[in-house]
């Protein structure tokens, strides 16, 4: 498509100029240049898609959208006009309607590796992972000594359960570079997902040798060894939830129905029908308690271990205080008796012991005061703590309720609950209300 024919020199001066303000985060002055030229490029779907950016950038998600469908309907076969669609509908959470402009787009560009890479990454996001392989097939076939997509082929191979066809291309991976420290940790979980812990074992111990002082490999290892570790590794679990925080809303509350922020946030206001009390959200991600909450009378102070996932809880414009810091290590500053109420929904899954982190929160609640928390369910006859196959910690409930009753809580009222769906099945669990005497001896 040749869009300079029907656009004056003038103009494309002018478009140029604007997508560097809008890249400049000069904004006010890019909308003003491009109302300058409106009436003139109307039929230019550049102009369109300059729009799309500058709304987008101004947190203007409809009219970007709006946008964005205008230029492909200016240039409906302009490959570069689809794409831009559906990568702001993958941005916007909207995976459904942007698999259809992926597809679309790839369907114009079978060839074009540029597109297809683009289109993986919608994939991915949309979690549509036999799509992502078909795509990243034509990219190897397109490009056959592109590693990262190889790896990235074998990984989501493995995902869907197709582990002896991911680790037989990691291995021609690794026979023909034997330092891909990627494809070894990739097959090392190819491995320990297939049952194979002794071959997992053997490349967790190589990969060790480069990086001994690695947590996380040191965190599968001691799995490969058939133990249990007693936590996950903060950097672990923080670069897992900043790859899933755009779409960690859609995701946990649409798909996997989790309404334990609503429930909690009710029992608050329940709590504190006046909302003159201060809260503590421990591991808040992207906010969900605060929003359902609303604005308290009081600090609402959260902490995370994922920067990204604070910044979609910034979003929400409800927290006072939002801190990139591990569990422990912000209930350790935390001065005694200076929060009325603490918060742990979903968390304590990625930390396994809490014999060190409930007393703390009991320190620092005021006489009175009240943590609540979530566990996902261990059985009696099964140990304290169990890390399930799912990479998620289960607690038994009577283990739960001596650390409270040790840490000196008054009263522990414990209700059974279903956390979330996993595989359409859910997952069984228990709501904890611990409070504090009112009047400590």
């Amino acid at each position: 498509m040749n869009t300079e024919n029907a656009t004056s020199a003038a103009s494309e001066v002018a478009m140029r100029t604007a997508n560097t303000l809008i890249n400049d985060k000069k904004l006010s002055a890019a909308a003003a240049l491009l109302d300058e030229v409106a009436d003139s490029v109307q039929a230019d779907p550049r102009y369109h898609l300059l729009r799309t950016n500058l709304a987008e950038a101004l947190g203007q998600a409809q009219e970007a959208l709006a946008s964005a469908y205008m230029a492909v309907e200016k240039a409906p076969a302009w490959p570069p006009a689809v794409l831009h669609l559906a990568l702001l509908l993958a941005r916007q959470n909207q995976f459904s309607q942007a698999i259809v402009q992926a597809k679309k787009v790839v369907s114009m560009a079978p060839d074009d590796s540029v597109v297809l890479h683009k289109a993986i990454e919608i994939a991915h996001r949309a979690q549509q992972l036999p799509l992502a392989v078909k795509w990243l097939t034509r990219v190897i076939q397109l490009e056959p000594h592109n590693r990262d997509s190889q790896r990235l082929l074998a990984n989501d191979l493995s995902t869907l359960g197709e582990i002896d066809k991911a680790i037989a291309l990691l291995d021609i991976l690794l026979e023909t570079d034997d330092g891909d420290t990627k494809a070894r940790q990739t097959r090392a979980h190819a491995y320990q997902a297939a049952g194979k812990l002794e071959k997992a074992l053997q490349d967790w111990n190589k990969l060790l040798v480069h990086q001994p002082g690695n947590v996380t490999w040191q965190y599968y290892r001691e799995l490969a060894l058939g133990h249990t570790p007693p936590t996950q590794p903060t950097q672990m679990v923080g670069e897992l939830f900043d790859g899933l925080a755009n779409r960690f809303d859609a995701h946990l509350v649409k798909n996997l129905q989790y309404r334990l922020p609503q429930h909690v946030a009710a029992l608050l206001i329940e709590w504190h029908p006046d909302r003159n009390f201060s809260l503590l959200d421990l591991g808040c991600g992207t906010g969900l308690l605060g929003e359902f909450l609303g604005p308290i009378n009081g600090d609402m102070v959260g902490i995370d271990v994922s920067s990204k996932m604070l910044e979609q809880a910034a979003r929400h414009g409800v927290y006072d205080q939002l801190h990139h810091v591990a569990i422990l290590d912000m209930l350790e500053s935390a001065s005694n008796n200076c929060y009325q109420s603490v918060a742990a929904l979903d968390v304590f899954i990625y930390v396994g012991i809490l014999e060190q982190i409930i007393p703390q929160i009991h320190r620092i609640l005021t006489p009175g005061g009240r943590l609540v928390f979530s566990c996902e369910r261990a059985g009696e006859n099964e140990n304290n703590v169990v890390l399930r196959p799912s990479g998620r910690y289960a607690h038994r409930q009577t283990h739960i309720n001596a650390l409270c009753q040790k840490a000196g809580f008054m009263r522990t009222e414990i209700q059974e609950i279903d956390v979330r769906l996993e595989g359409g099945t859910p997952v069984k669990g228990f709501l904890v209300v611990a409070q504090k005497y009112e009047n400590p001896t």
